[in-house]
């Protein structure tokens, strides 16, 4: 699929990790060189990749109270 971009010039969406199961995707980014023998990219973001959202990943946590 990474080669795919990088051939195709498509945008991906970049996850930073912030803390376990806390992300902020940072979009547009850009594949701009492919290692497939180290099964490395280097990317280049686009200057609105700039957000605030952030993504959580994991488990569900119930908040109704037991009692």
């Amino acid at each position: 699929m990474l080669k795919d971009a990088v051939e195709k010039q498509h945008p991906i969406i970049y996850f930073v990790a912030m803390s376990p199961a806390v992300y902020v995707p940072l979009y547009p980014a850009f594949v701009v060189n492919w290692y497939p023998e180290r099964l490395e990219v280097d990317l280049t973001f686009a200057p609105s990749a700039a957000t605030t959202k952030v993504v959580t990943f994991g488990r569900r946590r119930s908040s109704a109270a037991t009692g």
